[in-house]
C-alpha cells in the first residue's frame, strides 16, 4: 500500500507539473521591444524578446559598421552569440551541398557519365538537324568550265557560300541559275519553317487558353459555393481580431527632419499637423527650418498570450462552412497531386 501511494503521489506530481507547466505556456506572456534610430548617417536598430521574468531571452542587435549579432540567454548566462550573416551563410551553403557532405566517387562517375550522355545528345542532335543537305556547284580551281563538282552543304552553309560574290561571279551561266534557284528553294524552306512554327504556336497557345478558362470556371463554381462565402465572411471577422490582439502596448516615433526648402519643410510640417488628433499620440515632429537633416528614432512594445491566439483558432475549426472549404482545399491538392 506504501508503495502504491507512494507511486500515486509522484503520478500526481507529475501530472501537476506537466498542468502548470501548460497553464505557463498558454497564459504567461511573451514581452517584446522593437528599438531603432537614425541619427548622424548611422542606423541602429535593437530587438528584445524576453519570457518568464527575463529567464529566457532573445536578443537581436545592429549597429553601424557591424553585423547584426544573435544573442541568446538562459538564466541571465549567453548561452548563443553568432552573426545572423554567417547563419545565413551556412544555411544557403547547406542548402547547396548535400547532406552527406563531400561527394562520394560514385556520384562524380555518375555526373560524369550523365554529362557526357547530355554532349551525346547534343551531338547527336546536331547531326539531325544537319541531315537535310542540299547540292551546290562549286567550280574548279581557276577554271570555268561547266562540269563542276557536287558538294553536299547544310543550311547554313549553304547561306555564307551562296553570299559569297566572288564565288558566284566565276560561276558559268548554268551555274549562277543553278545558284539563283538553290537562294529560291532556301528562302521557301524558311518560310515554310516559320509558317509551321507560328502554326505550333497558335496551337499551343490555343491549348492553354482552353485550358485555363477550364481552370477559372472550375474555380469561380467553388467560389460560389455557400461555404467558400461564410468562411471568407468569418476568416474576415478572424483577421481583424488577430490585429486586434496584435496591437503593441506602447508606440512612440521622434522625428527631426529638415529639407534643402523650407517651404518643402513647412509643408510636411502642416501635413504633420493635419494628422495630429489621429497620430499625435505616437509621432512627434520637429521641423528644422535652417539645416538639412534626416534623424529619428523610434519604438514600438507589447505582449504576447498564446491562448487567445489558440482560442480563435479553435472555434474557427467549430463552424461548419470552415470545415467544409478545408475539406475542398484538401480534395483540390490532392486532384492537383495526381495531375
Amino acid at each position: 500500500m506504501i508503495v502504491l501511494k507512494v507511486i500515486g503521489i509522484i503520478l500526481l506530481c507529475i501530472l501537476a507539473l506537466i498542468v502548470i507547466l501548460a497553464l505557463v505556456f498558454l497564459f504567461w506572456p511573451i514581452f517584446y521591444k522593437i528599438k531603432g534610430s537614425y541619427k548622424e548617417n548611422e542606423p541602429h536598430a535593437d530587438l528584445n524578446i524576453h519570457y518568464l521574468l527575463w529567464l529566457f531571452n532573445i536578443h537581436i542587435k545592429y549597429d553601424y559598421g557591424t553585423d547584426p549579432m544573435l544573442i541568446v540567454k538562459l538564466f541571465f548566462i549567453p548561452v548563443y552569440k553568432k552573426s545572423i550573416i554567417e547563419l545565413i551563410e551556412k544555411y544557403m551553403n547547406s542548402e547547396e551541398t548535400p547532406a552527406g557532405g563531400e561527394e562520394s566517387e560514385e556520384g562524380k562517375e555518375s555526373e560524369s557519365e550523365a554529362s557526357l550522355d547530355e554532349t551525346s545528345s547534343d551531338d547527336v542532335a546536331k547531326e539531325d538537324e544537319t541531315e537535310e543537305s542540299v547540292q551546290v556547284i562549286r567550280s574548279n580551281e581557276g577554271s570555268l568550265k561547266d562540269d563542276e563538282s557536287f558538294h553536299e552543304y547544310t543550311g547554313e552553309e549553304l547561306e555564307d557560300i551562296l553570299n559569297e560574290d566572288d564565288y558566284i561571279e566565276h560561276l558559268s551561266l548554268i551555274g549562277k541559275f543553278r545558284v539563283y534557284l538553290s537562294k529560291i528553294h532556301l528562302a521557301i524552306s524558311n518560310l515554310i519553317k516559320k509558317c509551321y512554327n507560328i502554326k505550333d504556336s497558335f496551337v499551343q497557345f490555343k491549348r492553354n487558353v482552353r485550358r485555363y478558362y477550364k481552370l477559372i470556371k472550375h474555380y469561380y463554381k467553388i467560389l460560389k459555393k455557400p461555404c467558400v462565402k461564410g468562411t471568407l465572411k468569418r476568416l474576415k471577422d478572424a483577421f481583424f481580431k488577430l490585429l486586434k490582439l496584435l496591437k503593441p502596448s506602447k508606440a512612440r516615433l521622434n522625428l527631426h527632419l529638415g529639407f534643402d526648402d523650407p517651404s518643402t519643410t513647412a509643408k510636411v510640417y502642416s501635413y504633420y499637423c493635419m494628422l495630429i488628433p489621429f497620430i499625435g499620440r505616437y509621432v512627434t515632429y520637429n521641423a528644422d527650418f535652417d539645416n538639412v537633416i534626416y534623424e529619428g528614432d523610434g519604438y514600438v512594445k507589447g505582449k504576447v498570450v498564446v491562448f487567445p491566439y489558440l482560442w480563435l483558432t479553435f472555434r474557427l475549426f467549430l463552424y461548419k462552412d470552415v470545415r467544409q472549404f478545408i475539406r475542398i482545399i484538401i480534395r483540390e491538392v490532392r486532384r492537383n497531386g495526381r495531375k
